[in-house]
């Protein structure tokens, strides 16, 4: 539009053709027509670039250049948008009305030069267009490709990633299953003997007669069985790879605390939490359960002589275990117990685990306190595949 009417305000422009003399100074709305069909031409190229095309022949007619830019844009529109038909089309019907047009001028004039001219002008006016959209054209077809083949190796990467994912899914089952039998083969048979070997004694006269005895003999034997069926547990847990086979509950404390009890321990244990009605996820019964099991086992170890207090609380939405114990004397004996003496190491990181807090001290009194919480999400951590040990680092003596 702005090169049309500079042009024609330079007074360039050509005699309008005898039927279009009258309509010659209406140049400018018929281009404004002709201009409007470019924002039609991407949902109809074929509708956009003929209407182009026959409001640049009125202007043509009418003696304004602006024709010969509408034919530019109608043919550019073809090559750029149009289907490949059309496009196939278009060329045919452009060569021909470049050799009809030589031909006419040469039968005309009579000169060769002017119909040479004539087909360099239909040259620049529809052939430039048509090869500078099909560049166009072409650059956006090589960059949809490109894409393309990006998704296509970014598709590939991913079936590589869930192939390896697979492959590892695979050997963590293969490890697991080998685990299990080499867990079953080893464990089983001595923990077998302990149970057998235990119940025979209790059979025994002069052991079913002294309670000071049996009672020991009882809690040797249903340890022992107890480990046999967490074994046979855990052995299915590793070949289903489902952690929540081997988890407990807060129901299991009472039992666990009075087979501790049983043997000799002096255990005061305190609960306001268990008769209440609230529901506490099963990964923090889970973990509760095994702190008061490692609690009563380094008390056992390591001041089996003291008397040790147990506490389970809830404090808003938190459930809190609280153990202290007197720190036992130098001169008393302890029993000689070998560890991996990692048990607040283990107790810690459980509860930092599932979002609590652990602290622990004490000068004459030992204590330890946890915090586990109440809410779904908090209390469910990554699968535990291992129970967090650092061996390097041993407990100090004399405490639990």
């Amino acid at each position: 539009m702005v090169l049309t009417v500079v042009l024609h305000l330079s007074q360039l422009a050509n005699p309008p053709w005898p039927m279009f003399g009258p309509l010659a100074s209406w140049w400018f709305p018929v281009l404004l027509l002709g201009v409007a069909a470019m924002f039609t031409r991407r949902k109809a190229p074929t509708l956009s670039a003929g209407w182009m095309t026959l409001f640049a022949l009125v202007l043509l007619g009418q003696g304004s250049i602006g024709g010969y830019f509408l034919l530019f844009e109608a043919v550019f529109t073809i090559y750029l948008l149009a289907s490949e038909p059309v496009r196939r089309w278009t060329l045919i019907i452009l060569c021909l009305l470049t050799l009809l047009a030589a031909g006419y001028m040469w039968s005309l004039t009579g000169s060769s030069s002017e119909a040479v001219l004539v087909v360099f002008v239909a040259g620049f006016i529809f052939f430039t267009p048509m090869l500078w959209a099909q560049n166009v054209r072409t650059a956006k077809e090589l960059a949809e490709s490109e894409s393309a083949r990006a998704t296509a190796v970014g598709a590939a990467a991913a079936n590589r990633e869930e192939l390896l994912v697979a492959e590892h899914r695979a050997q963590s089952v293969e490890e697991r299953t080998a685990l299990a039998r080499e867990m079953h083969d080893v464990l089983s048979a001595r923990l077998s003997s302990i149970a057998l070997l235990s119940a025979a004694l209790l059979e025994r006269d002069s052991v079913a007669t002294q309670p000071s005895l049996r009672t020991p003999l009882d809690s040797i034997r249903s340890e022992s069985v107890a480990g046999l069926e967490e074994m046979t547990a855990m052995v299915r847990m590793l070949h289903a790879g489902k952690s929540s086979m081997l988890r407990a509950d807060l129901s299991g404390l009472a039992a666990l605390i009075q087979s501790f009890q049983a043997a000799g321990q002096r255990i005061t244990f305190r609960s306001a939490t268990l008769h209440d009605t609230v529901q506490v996820p099963e990964p923090t019964q889970t973990a509760i359960y095994r702190t008061v099991r490692e609690l009563l086992v380094n008390h056992a170890k390591h001041a089996p002589g003291t008397p040790l207090t147990l506490e389970l609380s809830r404090r808003a939405q938190r459930l809190v275990i609280h153990a202290h114990n007197p720190l036992p004397s130098t001169a008393q004996p302890k029993i000689a117990v070998t560890g991996a003496g990692s048990g607040l190491q283990n107790i810690r990181a459980r509860t930092l685990m599932l979002d609590g807090h652990f602290e622990r001290g004490g000068d004459t009194d030992f204590w330890v306190r946890c915090e586990f919480p109440l809410s779904a999400d908090a209390a469910n951590p990554p699968v535990e595949t291992a129970e967090p040990t650092d061996p390097t680092a041993q407990e100090e003596t004399g405490r639990p």
